[in-house]
């Protein structure tokens, strides 16, 4: 497995464990970098970092997808609700969405606490809204009080670039036989950034179902992570039998 690295998000380092895993490297490996506007709008460090991971091997390439033009592409890998400039991982065996917001996390030293920027927008925005409205009945307690604890903490947080590990460990799914795969049954978004980091670090890749009846025979790991609905006795039948 392909050791997972977390750089300062202003660097876009490339890792030595990244460049000696793209010297094994023999299927051919596509990287869409999907982004509206195209090439102009593109984030230059991460042209140029991409640029130099596409260097590494002579099976790897990159290409800059406008989605504003290239629908079809886009509509084709299933990949229209990911937010601007993420990616398309594709090979010959299979595929992989890659969500930008995916490749980056906050952690916070003083509470020593790992956050996905979904995670940490939230929190920070509840607790945003309550000082502008005072109103405590917009969000859970609990909300609010880690919100307020994220924003006295504030300059003890840093935003790190996770996309190496991210990039490299997608590259060895699509073109892996057999890979590890967890599948979740609840809310992926509400999952600790930092059990999703050492999971994805460690090469396990998400896919979320909709039911316990979606698990099938390729599950390595069974998620279920603060489900929405009470499960079904037909579900719990499923879940029975997986286990």
């Amino acid at each position: 497995l392909v050791n997972p690295a977390v750089n300062n998000s202003k660097t876009f380092e490339i890792v030595g464990a990244t460049k000696d895993y793209l010297k094994t490297l023999k299927q051919d490996v596509t990287i869409y970098y999907l982004v509206a506007g195209g090439k102009k709008a593109a984030d230059t460090d991460l042209q140029y970092f991409l640029y130099d991971l596409a260097a590494l091997s002579p099976h790897l390439q990159f290409q800059i997808v406008d989605t504003e033009k290239e629908t079809a592409l886009v509509s084709r890998y299933g990949a229209t609700k990911l937010t601007n400039q993420s990616f398309i991982v594709e090979s010959g065996n299979r595929y992989l969405l890659l969500d930008n917001g995916d490749l980056y996390h906050y952690y916070n030293s003083q509470l020593q606490v790992s956050l996905s920027p979904v995670q940490y927008n939230y929190y920070l925005g509840a607790y945003a809204n309550y000082l502008q409205t005072q109103n405590q009945n917009l969000y859970n307690q609990n909300v609010l009080a880690y919100g307020k604890q994220l924003y006295d903490y504030a300059q003890f947080t840093m935003a790190y670039f996770d996309g190496c590990a991210r990039l490299t460990n997608a590259i060895d799914y699509v073109t892996s036989e057999k890979v590890p795969t967890v599948k979740i049954f609840g809310s992926k978004d509400a999952m600790d950034a930092s059990l999703r980091s050492y999971l994805v670090g460690s090469g396990y890749y998400f896919e979320e179902i909709a039911s316990p009846l979606d698990i099938g025979n390729d599950c390595n790991l069974l998620l279920l992570h603060t489900p929405k609905t009470d499960i079904t006795q037909e579900e719990a039948a499923a879940l029975s039998n997986y286990l």
